[in-house]
């Protein structure tokens, strides 16, 4: 349980791919979202997501699980302690696909209400409106 947890953290979520379900409902590893029915935080540009929710949420050195390389986050090499390295790891990582923000493993692990696959972990979820502004720059295209 542990290493496929540890697994999924390091190494991602795949994204939607051709898992839809029947029923016509959201695959298991989309979440169900509009992006343009919620009220962002704050406006949803990369300098803002990464400065007020990505850095201080997930990259503090010393406390989170991608602030600094000895944290479990950072065994697979995502750290995020740079603005332009972090923005390419979640898109080239297979964290963010631009333009689909239900299908994103990031707005996954995020929006989740499984609490093992929950970002942060050990932790409340991110406030709606929080997650209304990074699901917004997804939708956008997740820009620079």
């Amino acid at each position: 349980m542990i290493s496929t947890l540890i697994a999924m953290v390091v190494g991602g979520l795949p994204a939607c791919g051709g898992d839809d379900t029947d029923d016509g409902a959201a695959p298991s590893n989309c979440v169900e979202r509009d992006a343009t029915a919620c009220t962002p935080l704050y406006e949803p540009t990369w300098d803002r997501v990464f400065s007020e929710t990505l850095q201080p949420s997930c990259g503090v050195p010393g406390g989170a699980c991608h602030g600094d390389s000895t944290a479990i986050g950072a065994s697979g090499g995502f750290l995020i302690t740079d603005m332009d390295a972090t923005h390419d790891m979640l898109l080239n990582g297979g964290w963010v696909e631009a333009g689909d923000e239900q299908c994103s493993p990031l707005m996954f692990r995020l929006d989740t209400d499984e609490t093992s696959l929950l970002m942060p972990p050990g932790s409340q979820p991110l406030d709606e409106n929080e997650r209304c502004s990074v699901a917004q720059w997804i939708a956008q295209g997740a820009n620079r």
